[in-house]
């Protein structure tokens, strides 16, 4: 997805680029994440930019959620 997002990119073709970006974005590793957001973020497009700080912000909120839920211990039997 991100090769043909930078293809369409490259083409000048910038919505659907953007579209490709998105679509990116809405899976993948927390690890994947970060790097495509920091690649994005220094994008001149400001709708790549955006996309970026969706990112940036949901891998924000995923973070805090992990760590407000309830841990529960296995009782032993």
């Amino acid at each position: 997805q991100c090769n043909h997002a930078q293809a369409l990119r490259e083409q000048g073709r910038r919505a659907e680029a953007a579209a490709w970006f998105a679509r990116a974005a809405a899976g993948g590793t927390p690890g994947f994440l970060r790097s495509l957001a920091a690649g994005l973020a220094r994008a001149p497009e400001p709708e790549l930019r955006a996309i970026a700080r969706g990112i940036i912000h949901r891998i924000a909120n995923d973070s805090q959620n992990h760590y407000q839920q309830p841990h529960h211990s296995v009782s032993e039997a």
